[in-house]
């Protein structure tokens, strides 16, 4: 296992890296941990990360000092940044050595950290979410870079029907209130429910979450917004088995190409906004989805599960090493699980059977809401946590803990089409010390 050290400053505080800021002296607090630099303290040459190239240099006093090419690194106490210019050894060129224990914080094996950033609010709400007559409105189809959305005769936007995330790009400001008169008019009941995304994640996030009304109006379509096609939808196997449980068909789905004057809609706010709230609603609509799913398949598979992302060939970040993580895991007895291989009913199945899940969060972590409760660890690689999983977490029921690797660095070796890639110092000691909290 690597041995975790940092080097705090004359004053208390601990070397870091922030991207343009450079090299920092960051305070010795949870929330700043992902970018504290680690170091090896034997003398020899840093291997990796900003410090690369740069030798420690131990001194009698046991203080360090870190020099490259003739130059020490700096730190004077009145500023937040530090030098790289000095060529002599000075009070400021020494460093402390201090490993996390000795900030009062619990980290396990020197090797996982408690994540300390949650992005967004968690708020679970009892009651079930409002629902919004509209008499008139005009319905303004998507577009990529104007305004969309529905809109009273005055040009107000339909609020309850708006977008809470920013992932949409929703613009709400018209240039000229539509015209009403030109408008094709629909008297039969809608029942609005939003942009519709297909992907895995924000189809569960966002897609399903206005769907808990539709059980009980069943003469009602469901209006949409979307770049695609209603009939191409079925053709993903996570979003026809999903609406094959609720028992939504094409013809029961509408999306409309122009403006149309509506008479007689009904908007049901969202059962979960993205990193805000959720309702104990958005719960028992997925419970209902997983029971008229069915039984899936565990194939056996029971105890400790790691849920693993190696197989992803698409997504926002992919962890280069994760091989490394898994192998050990394997070792320590855990089953590795790649959920993209599997049938929704088998991950479902596969999750339920687990004594315990771990794994590099992501929305495979989604599926614990149309589970038993759960005891599960997510690793997040920048010691930030998505208030989406928190969420999911509390109105699931889960025991849940989130941690962030000591060290991460960016790695650009990686398959497949993903926005970044990183890797783990010591995958083998994060493993060890995850399978030790579960």
């Amino acid at each position: 296992m690597v041995a975790r050290m940092f080097v705090s400053t004359v004053n208390g505080s601990v070397l870091g890296y922030q991207g343009a800021r450079g090299f920092v002296q960051l305070p010795p607090l949870l929330e700043f941990v992902g970018d504290m630099l680690h170091i090896d303290p034997s003398g020899s040459v840093q291997d990796h990360g900003p410090l690369a190239g740069y030798k420690a240099e131990r001194h009698a006093d046991g203080a360090i000092s870190l020099h490259r090419d003739g130059m020490y690194l700096c730190a004077p106490p009145d500023v937040s940044t530090v030098d790289q210019d000095r060529t002599q050894i000075g009070e400021w060129e020494k460093f402390r050595p201090v490993q996390v224990r000795d900030f009062d914080q619990t980290c396990w094996r020197q090797a996982i950290w408690p994540a300390g950033h949650v992005w967004g609010q968690v708020r679970v709400v009892e009651e079930n979410p409002a629902t919004v007559s509209v008499s008139d409105c005009i319905y303004l189809p998507w577009t990529q870079t104007g305004t969309w959305g529905l809109f009273t005769p005055d040009g107000d936007v339909v609020e309850a029907a708006m977008t809470e995330r920013e992932l949409y790009q929703q613009k709400t400001e018209l240039a000229e209130v539509p015209s009403f008169a030109s408008a094709e008019i629909r008297s039969e009941s809608y029942i609005y429910c939003g942009y519709f995304n297909c992907h895995f994640g924000h189809f569960l996030i966002d897609t399903l979450s206005r769907l808990w009304h539709h059980e009980g109006h069943p003469r009602a379509k469901l209006l949409f917004h979307s770049d695609l096609a209603v009939q191409s939808w079925f053709a993903i196997p996570h979003v026809k088995l999903m609406l094959d449980a609720l028992g939504v068909q094409p013809q029961d789905m509408v999306v409309l190409t122009e403006p149309t004057r509506l008479k007689n809609l009904v908007v049901p706010k969202t059962s979960l906004s993205a990193q805000r709230y959720v309702h104990h609603a958005y719960r028992r609509l997925c419970l209902r989805i997983a029971e008229r799913l069915g039984a899936g398949d565990a194939r056996g598979i029971g105890g400790r599960v790691y849920l693993s992302r190696s197989r992803l060939k698409i997504g926002t970040g992919i962890c280069a090493n994760e091989g490394a993580i898994e192998r050990e895991f394997r070792r320590l007895g855990f089953a590795v699980v790649h959920p993209e291989e599997l049938s929704l009913q088998d991950q479902i199945a596969t999750i339920n059977a687990a004594d315990g899940i771990v794994g590099l969060i992501g929305s495979a972590f989604h599926l614990t809401v149309f589970c038993e409760p759960k005891r599960l660890i997510g690793i997040s690689s920048n010691n930030v946590v998505n208030a989406n999983y928190k969420l999911l977490d509390v109105v699931a029921g889960n025991e849940a803990e989130y941690f962030t690797p000591i060290h991460v660095r960016p790695a650009a070796d990686f398959e497949g089409f993903f926005h970044s890639g990183y890797a783990l110092d010591d995958p083998i000691g994060v493993a060890r010390a995850v399978a030790e909290r579960l």
